[in-house]
């Protein structure tokens, strides 16, 4: 989650939500993010609840190496433990969510690519192997608790379940949500450029079956619940 102490501002950043385009806006605004880069082992040896933080973590990733972990994919609640909650109250933190059933579609494309990756299965063999066991969209939606965290409240969330991030901006209104975000930390509205792009991918509704359908409508129950998506 790229946190920035001079504009004052953090950024949850939730899978396939255009994360990567608003982050690069984000770097080019401060190129002193904290929590933007890869490996968490410096952060967790040097605090106190290292090992209370590392299972909450695996909560919310069960699968991947500590040393790559992602630092711009930390969850909420993870975050204001390492910045400390006065620091936390301080900044204005904002995300965004996805119809769940667009998102799964755009995450299975994105993986497939990501696996091609001649890094991956050196730095993440666990992750790559479950990605090669996903021969299809079908089998890539049975095993998707295995890839990402449970839900995208989940990463919004603190200890009381209660959404502990200022604005939850929306997918669909992307433009309009980022300049809102950009209005409030200072920045002149910014065209976001179109990272992760799946270009050979269908209308999401066209992947699903009934079956899949309902295991995703599970899954993501608590979204459906709290921003009202439908399938």
């Amino acid at each position: 989650m790229p946190v920035s102490r001079s504009l004052s501002f953090a950024f949850v950043h939730v899978r396939k939500t255009a994360g990567t385009s608003i982050a690069r806006v984000l770097e080019a605004a401060d190129p002193q993010l904290y929590l933007n880069e890869k490996g968490i082992w410096d952060m967790l040896c040097a605090h106190p609840e290292r090992r209370r933080l590392l299972e909450t973590l695996r909560d919310f990733y069960l699968i991947g190496s500590a040393d790559n972990y992602p630092q711009w994919h930390l969850p909420a609640v993870i975050v204001r433990k390492l910045i400390g909650h006065r620091e936390w109250s301080r900044l204005f933190s904002f995300a965004f969510v996805r119809n769940p059933w667009d998102l799964v579609v755009s995450a299975y494309h994105f993986e497939k690519r990501y696996l091609a990756q001649a890094h991956v299965n050196r730095s993440e063999p666990d992750r790559a192997e479950a990605i090669r066991r996903c021969q299809d969209f079908d089998r890539f939606v049975k095993l998707y608790p295995l890839l990402e965290p449970r839900d995208m409240t989940s990463m919004l969330v603190d200890e009381d379940d209660r959404i502990m991030v200022d604005f939850v901006g929306r997918f669909e209104d992307l433009s309009a949500d980022f300049a809102t975000i950009c209005d409030r930390i200072g920045l002149s509205r910014t065209e976001l450029p179109h990272e992760n792009r799946s270009d050979d991918r269908r209308e999401y509704r066209g992947y699903y079956s009934d079956e899949t359908r309902a295991i995703v409508g599970r899954y993501f129950h608590r979204d459906i619940q709290h921003f009202g998506y439908e399938f």
